[in-house]
């Protein structure tokens, strides 16, 4: 908005050209009948003219001008609305440079990431260099890491920028502190736990979703609990991979309806039954909490689920019980992610599903069979994308998924039951 009480313009009509001073607090409207006498056009219905810039955008006729953004010297064409307006012609390259906008300058905000990401940068290479120099062992590194984490939750206080940068900083120094547990021989689960509920922790306090990422600690101190509990009960790794995967298969399905409770909207729905009125803004605010809860709790247990699966997919072709646990888990666990509306939601369960799918290759990989059907796999999902159904054929392969979901769910149970050589026992029982 400029403050002067008048703008120079320059105004080029289909028949004269004028240099004008307009008062800066009148709108274009206001001022058309005299520009019409100035510039030899004849006279119309109100709003059969209208003014664009040098570049071709109209501009607001109701508005003052002084409020446009336009500057002294500023070019406007003159154009009917029923007519297509003219092809914008520069006659001045530096006018048409000063207004011409291009993405990506140098601006406050990317000033502040770039030195930023400068700063944090350069501690990194120097805490990386004393700690070589020093030949600092995994608790050192674990400190350093600690005290980046540190400063970058101090910055946010002051600069989200800063905060991020140092926050990406800590990250990189403790994937050196997880190598170097890696290789002390510690468990690579309870390096991955660690480092999860580290980045959970620190996600929690500097991003807005807070609840999300504390729920996510949640969801990540049950998931270790069932795998620990789990595997001390059943000793052999592809037996106890099955019962993880199948129990983070039940679980998947019970998420929603508990980011939904968790959230407070079933809390909101009930106040509604009773005759409250709640705000839309808060309506809004806690379905999208609950979404940021699902997400965060879909991508753990496709963690969960895909770490249960990699025994059982190493070892698909061992007995058929094996074999049919694996399919009925992928299907059942693929044809799931349907239900999911979020992108980053299906993704983390696609990706569960291609990790699980890669070891049954990798398993096989002395076969030939196993990297054909790979390419195939490959090549059906490729031209899924120029598929276009019609919305029958869309309703009818959702039904049949639907079935094929409920089937290979239902048939999970048996199938886990059979791995534990249950049914021969029973059968030894009655002879």
């Amino acid at each position: 908005m400029t403050i002067d009480p008048f703008l120079r313009i320059s105004v080029l009509g289909t028949v004269r050209n004028a240099d004008l001073v307009v008062p800066a607090d009148q709108p274009a409207t206001a001022l058309l009948p005299q520009l019409l006498g100035l510039l030899g056009e004849g006279r119309g219905p109100q709003g059969t003219y209208t003014l664009a810039t040098a570049l071709g955008e109209p501009i607001d006729m109701q508005r003052p001008i002084g409020e446009l953004g336009l500057h002294d010297g500023t070019i406007l064409r003159l154009s009917r609305e029923t007519e297509a307006p003219p092809v914008p012609v520069i006659s001045d390259l530096v006018d048409a440079t000063a207004e011409h906008e291009t993405t990506g300058r140098w601006t406050e905000v990317s000033r502040g990431w770039v030195l930023g990401a400068c700063s944090a940068l350069t501690m990194l290479t120097a805490l990386v260099i004393l700690l070589q120099v020093r030949g600092a062992d995994a608790l050192e590194i674990g400190i350093a890491a600690g005290g980046l984490y540190v400063i970058s939750t101090l910055c946010r206080l002051l600069r989200k920028d800063l905060a991020w940068t140092y926050f990406a900083a800590a990250g990189v120094l403790g994937l050196w502190w997880a190598w170097q547990q890696f290789l002390a021989g510690w468990s690579p689960l309870l390096i991955l736990l660690i480092w999860l509920a580290v980045q959970l922790a620190a996600l929690a306090i500097h991003t807005p979703q807070r609840f999300a990422h504390l729920a996510g600690l949640a969801v990540l101190a049950i998931a270790t609990g069932a795998w620990w509990l789990i595997h001390f009960l059943v000793n052999d790794p592809v037996r106890a991979g099955a019962v993880t995967a199948t129990l983070a298969l039940l679980l998947l399905g019970l998420t929603p309806r508990l980011a939904l409770s968790v959230a407070g909207v079933f809390k909101a729905d009930d106040a509604v039954g009773r005759g409250a009125h709640l705000a839309l803004s808060e309506v809004a605010g806690r379905l999208d909490r609950a979404h940021q809860v699902l997400s965060v709790a879909v991508a753990l247990l496709a963690l969960l689920w895909a770490l249960g699966m990699s025994p059982v997919a190493g070892a698909a072709t061992g007995n058929v019980w094996t074999l049919g646990i694996t399919i009925a888990l992928i299907v059942a666990w693929t044809l799931r992610g349907r239900h999911f509306p979020l992108a980053t939601e299906r993704a983390a369960i696609y990706g569960a599903t291609l990790a699980a799918t890669a070891t049954v290759v990798w398993s096989q990989r002395e076969t030939i069979w196993a990297p054909l059907a790979a390419v195939g796999l490959a090549l059906i999902l490729a031209a899924v994308l120029f598929v276009r159904i019609s919305d029958l054929a869309g309703a009818q392969l959702r039904r049949a998924a639907t079935w094929l979901e409920t089937l290979a769910v239902v048939a999970t149970i048996p199938v886990l039951v059979g791995m534990f050589n249950l049914y021969s026992q029973l059968l030894e029982s009655f002879r």
